[in-house]
């Protein structure tokens, strides 16, 4: 499966991926604000992502991302009109595919209970690239950052641990292995439920 483009989440000015959720129960989806997006590539199947940041602990949304279903394209190309979110209009932006809608300055505040993983720095190692991006472990800075009601309690820094992981999955991999299967992967799962003891 092509690699999907991830949300992202700003903390003290430093961007990061969000690679996984301990839940989805209160995580912004469009589809509750009446924006029913489709898939704009192979790369966003799901038809949309967003960017977070963190504000005085509070995780607010900042901005959407949306490729439109073709019901919004034919509103937008006969009566030039387009459908609002949280109060905002969309920027079009004609040079992607999919002629996305780009929601900007939302300052949404998710009220979201749950943890996240989040991750920056690709470093490469002999693993290389698994199924088109690098699952977590091989960031050089990854962090769980915990949620209560929508304000950020604890930011747990998980990158020692990633990094042994990474030697461990090295050590492990046989050398005549030159592509991921479904074995190595099934390793690597059990690998990463130990380390984050079955949350994700």
């Amino acid at each position: 499966m092509t690699a999907q483009i991830r949300d992202e989440i700003s903390i003290d000015d430093r961007r990061y991926a969000i690679e996984q959720c301990s839940n989805r129960e209160g995580w912004f989806e469009p589809t509750a604000y009446g924006v029913y997006p489709e898939a704009a590539s192979s790369a966003c199947v799901r038809g949309f992502h967003c960017a977070y940041t963190i504000r005085e602990r509070q995780l607010l949304l900042t901005s959407v991302n949306i490729s439109p279903n073709m019901s919004d394209r034919l509103k937008l190309k006969y009566d030039r009109s387009t459908r609002t979110l949280l109060g905002k209009s969309p920027e079009i932006d004609k040079s992607w595919v999919g002629t996305p809608w780009i929601y900007r300055d939302l300052c949404h505040a998710i009220n979201y209970t749950g943890g996240i993983l989040i991750c920056n720095n690709a470093v490469a190692t002999q693993l290389g690239i698994v199924s088109g991006h690098p699952t977590i472990y091989l960031f050089e800075s990854v962090f769980e950052a915990i949620f209560e009601l929508g304000f950020l309690i604890e930011l747990i820094d998980y990158s020692k641990q990633m990094a042994e992981v990474r030697d461990r999955v090295i050590a492990e991999r046989p050398e005549t292995t030159l592509s991921w299967d479904f074995s190595l992967y099934d390793r690597e799962r059990q690998i990463l439920a130990e380390a984050f003891q079955c949350k994700y």
